[in-house]
């Protein structure tokens, strides 16, 4: 019987964190872009590292940014809806 009641109680637990974890779902759509990066980055969505940049600017470094896979696909998506979505300038008025 008390086994039963611990696996209830572990049980109950368990349940209530993943209500928890599911009624806590964030809204990233007011991110800045610097952000949503950091955001990106946490999740392994995106990889940063520092790069050299050449010769020419006396061995400074930039931030470079490598993407998996699938996000390079949806954002290839995103431009391509985002340009067919935008109005062209070459219509007369």
């Amino acid at each position: 019987q008390a086994y039963d009641a611990a696996r209830k109680t572990r049980d109950a637990l368990m349940d209530a964190r993943r209500r928890l974890r599911m009624d806590k779902v964030e809204d990233w759509g007011g991110l800045t872009e610097d952000q949503l990066l950091k955001k990106l980055v946490e999740r392994q969505v995106v990889v940063t590292g520092m790069k050299d940049v050449g010769a020419e600017s006396e061995g400074k470094s930039r931030q470079s940014v490598k993407c998996s896979e699938g996000f390079i696909g949806l954002c290839r998506h995103c431009l391509e809806t985002e340009s067919e979505n935008q109005p062209t300038t070459d219509q007369p008025k």
